[in-house]
């Protein structure tokens, strides 16, 4: 079983802020042609969905990106959308709704999935609708009885018009500790000898989602970089403080770079630090929130600009 330890918050982020300042960027990027951009001004124009008996939504209103969570035990909830990108870089604003530290948010990268995408029917299946709509007309030329299902027929499929269950993922992070507004986020321990990764699991049971590049801020003005992998989560870029992140109701800027096997985080304009990992190259972009509490909680996103990228 994995396993996470409490570790003093201000001794961890004291040590890793000081290594933070020590260097700038491992490599050079260029930002490109903008592809997209989402300023969230119609509804249905990124993932939306109610989820955990209404305790987690997710969606548009007043021109932003809304992830609101009644209460939560550090799950990391997310939404998802548009093509399947590379390299790209990714710039977002995004602010919580509370003063209190215990809530977390960022932007994903290379995120698998295809929701919202386009799914072209498959020529072999619509061969097969169209023979069958053929036999049916041939056999009621015939004079064959055709079983006929009228309006009176009470015919239910389980689950239409609901939100399909892969559209709603959550990702566990360590647990706050206590309820005070100093309180840091739990840091992950090393695990035994038989545990490679750091213990922090997806909750989504849906194959092919969970995937991708998460870049996160806290509201104790930490932040991190982490793989998300096979319901796993594996810190490239451990918790850090850095004074370059606005806390409590004050927006961030959020800039997440994904070149090659090269990632990159940017704070309000500022480097904060940035990795090397080769595990995924292409993905859709994702939008997150995190809380642990049983109050309230909303993040709000506005402006999700998606350029194209590439090494300088």
């Amino acid at each position: 079983m994995s396993k996470t330890i409490k570790i003093p918050g201000f001794i961890l982020f004291g040590i890793f802020f000081l290594a933070a300042c020590s260097s700038g960027p491992l490599r050079e990027f260029r930002t490109g042609d903008e592809i997209v951009t989402y300023d969230f001004s119609e509804p249905q124009t990124f993932e939306e969905g109610a989820y955990e008996s209404g305790n987690v939504r997710l969606w548009i209103a007043d021109d932003l990106y809304r992830i609101r969570l009644d209460r939560g035990q550090g799950e990391i909830w997310w939404g998802q959308w548009g093509d399947t990108l590379d390299d790209v870089v990714l710039d977002v604003e995004a602010v919580a709704s509370t003063q209190r530290p215990n809530h977390a948010y960022g932007v994903g990268c290379r995120m698998s999935g295809t929701v919202g995408q386009e799914i072209e029917d498959d020529p072999e299946l619509q061969g097969l609708r169209e023979d069958s709509a053929a036999d049916t007309a041939s056999t009621a030329d015939n004079g064959e009885d055709v079983e006929d299902v009228g309006a009176e027929d009470d015919i239910s499929v389980e689950g239409e018009g609901l939100v399909p269950l892969n559209e709603g993922q959550s990702i566990e992070v360590p647990d706050i500790s206590g309820d005070d507004d100093d309180s840091p986020l739990d840091a992950p321990s090393s695990n035994s000898d038989d545990e490679e990764e750091t213990g922090l699991r997806i909750t989504d049971v849906y194959a092919g989602n969970g995937n991708g590049y998460l870049f996160l801020v806290q509201g104790n003005g930490s932040f991190s970089i982490q793989r998300s992998e096979g319901r796993v989560l594996t810190p490239l870029v451990d918790w850090r403080q850095s004074d370059k992140i606005n806390r409590g109701t004050v927006p961030n800027e959020l800039r997440a770079v994904c070149v090659g096997d090269y990632l990159a985080f940017y704070i309000n304009g500022e480097f904060v630090g940035d990795a090397i990992d080769d595990t995924f190259t292409e993905g859709q972009v994702g939008l997150m929130g995190a809380t642990v509490s049983t109050t309230q909680v909303e993040i709000a996103f506005d402006n999700l600009v998606v350029s194209e990228a590439s090494p300088a």
